[in-house]
């Protein structure tokens, strides 16, 4: 499948704005650059006042406007979709943390609004379970590495396998 990379949706996790490792540092870096060039667009998942004081200041002002969720209300289906998500990200755990909560959202977010691609540091949980993520509701699930790469070759024209 080919994309016009104007319409590729990213979707960055609060842990992918400034990752530990070097690599995923320089790529992210990237992502933000391709992104400020209108070549890709990068949304914030999930909009709370967390995430927003964790992303870069010089991308604050212009992402709070393309929030994809705020205090949203869930139909049964919808509600249905969040308990499968959690099923996979946290199979029989009764009580989840606020921050299981916020990636069981973030991937709901995501899956709801079609995004492509969804850009994360947590190996615990989300990158853990990419492919059942993928499976199960056809959301990408990248390291800022591996998001990177596809882009870069996207852009080169090279056929992607994703």
């Amino acid at each position: 499948m080919v994309y016009s990379l104007t319409h590729i949706g990213i979707m960055i996790d609060s842990c992918a704005f400034h990752p530990p490792i070097s690599d995923e540092k320089k790529a992210m870096e990237k992502l933000w650059k391709l992104d400020e060039q209108e070549i890709i667009q990068l949304e914030i998942a999930e909009a709370t006042d967390e995430e927003m004081i964790n992303a870069p200041l010089r991308f604050r002002e212009r992402l709070n406007s393309r929030i994809c969720a705020r205090d949203m209300a869930n139909t049964n289906e919808e509600e249905r979709k969040i308990r499968e998500i959690r099923d996979i990200l946290f199979p029989g755990k009764i009580k989840l943390t606020d921050s299981d909560k916020m990636d069981v959202r973030n991937v709901f977010v995501a899956s709801k609004y079609s995004i492509n691609f969804f850009v994360t540091c947590d190996k615990n949980h989300l990158l853990k379970k990419a492919d059942s993520i993928k499976d199960k509701f056809n959301l990408k699930v990248f390291t800022p590495c591996q998001c990177l790469d596809i882009i870069e070759k996207k852009l080169r024209g090279d056929q992607v396998d994703e």
